[in-house]
């Protein structure tokens, strides 16, 4: 045991360390942190399996229970265990946002995707060229009504850069489905850009519906049954959302707090809303801002670890795990080892009627300590002696 945990200790200082180092660097890449997770990732798996191993050799009747000195060196090498699990998480989170920020700044959004040398050719002979430009297609769909709008109208209907024309011809190129059908009775020309605009407004600039339809997307969200980076991350993000394009359509959603918050704290699982209700002061009402900022770190802890596949308890709650377990599978160490009752060795009338002799044979016969009168593999035990002779038994066998 004193040799694991020195492996224990020293695993941890280096992870610690190694960990130090990845943090430091000033312009890590993609591939650098790449890299990188794979050798944390493989580090933090060893000091995993050498804490399973140190936590498999705790019993609850021999070490834990009578000698302080033992507890308090478990407590150590669980608190320099938690500590490197803080580490963990603290250096994934910033490897992960990295990565997601370096994989947003190469990604392109599926768009409406033009050849750069597309040409226009015009009634008037005149030819036109329209130069690629990212746009989001719209199907017709209310919930993407104001980002497609937003987008378009920023990149296209407010530029000085593009003619009536050329306007027409991104406006068809980016529509599908109800809002293509919308528009497909106008031409293509300078003229009919506007009405055409116009027509696509009209139907679906419909703020009672667009209001309606963006609350209703952020309260129908599905309850979160088993903790998930998945869901935690669906849920933020629909929120986020549709509460933005609520303020696009000049809601004003400052007051809508507490009723957010409650409704959407009964969404997640209970592990999570567990560590949400910790986090909250008393008599202090939490923001939804905040709730939002927890679902991200609590997201980036799942992912984590998802990831290395791993899951951290207290000591108490190890111990208390374990001891169920070896409880649950031998259950027939409760049983009385002399009659096979349902009752402790102490509580037995045979063994109790029984004379000294006897009793020693019996637990001789059993392999029962001599000293506790109980079954354990370890030497170490500091039940105290007879109380009569004060030699090295237990008082139930003393021999006047």
């Amino acid at each position: 045991m004193e040799g694991k945990i020195k492996v224990q200790r020293t695993n941890i200082a280096q992870f610690l360390s190694y960990c130090e180092s990845v943090m430091q660097v000033d312009t890590p890449t993609k591939g650098y942190f790449e890299a990188k997770i794979s050798i944390i990732g493989k580090l933090w798996s060893k000091i995993d399996t050498t804490n399973d191993h140190i936590m498999e050799n705790v019993t609850g009747e021999d070490k834990i229970t009578n000698c302080p000195d033992f507890i308090a060196i478990l407590q150590s090498v669980q608190h320099d265990y938690e500590q490197a699990f803080i580490m963990l998480d603290k250096v994934t989170i910033q490897i992960y946002t990295a990565m997601e920020r370096a994989d947003k700044s190469s990604t392109v959004v599926q768009p409406l995707q033009l050849p750069e040398n597309l040409v226009i050719h015009t009634n008037n002979s005149s030819n036109i060229k329209l130069k690629p430009i990212e746009i989001q297609q719209f199907s017709g769909d209310y919930d993407k009504w104001i980002t497609f709008k937003n987008m378009f109208d920023s990149l296209v209907h407010n530029s000085a850069e593009f003619s009536n024309l050329q306007k027409m011809h991104y406006l068809k190129s980016c529509l599908t489905g109800e809002a293509e059908r919308l528009i497909s009775k106008f031409d293509v020309t300078e003229d009919s850009y506007k009405s055409a605009y116009d027509a696509l407004t009209e139907r679906f600039q419909n703020e009672v519906i667009l209001i309606d339809t963006h609350i209703i997307n952020m309260l129908s969200q599905p309850n979160l049954t088993s903790e998930t980076g998945e869901g935690v991350k669906e849920l933020m993000d629909v929120t986020t959302e549709n509460l933005r394009a609520l303020e696009s359509l000049k809601v004003n959603t400052s007051t809508w707090d507490p009723l957010l918050l409650l409704l959407l704290v009964q969404k997640l699982d209970f592990d999570t809303r567990h560590l949400w209700e910790q986090k909250l002061k008393p008599k202090i009402r939490p923001t939804l801002k905040q709730f939002l900022e927890f679902l991200n770190v609590r997201f980036h802890a799942l992912v984590c670890q998802k990831k290395f596949n791993f899951s951290i308890e207290s000591l108490s709650t190890q111990i208390r795990h374990r001891t169920h377990d070896d409880n649950t599978q031998n259950s027939s160490q409760r049983l009385c080892p002399i009659c096979k009752e349902n009752h402790s060795i102490f509580s037995c009338e045979r063994f109790r009627r029984a004379n000294q002799s006897t009793r020693m044979g019996m637990v001789n016969e059993t392999g029962l300590c001599k000293k506790c009168l109980r079954q354990h593999t370890s030497e170490f035990n500091q039940q105290e002696g007879c109380r009569v002779c004060n030699d090295d038994h237990h008082t139930f066998l003393h021999i006047n």
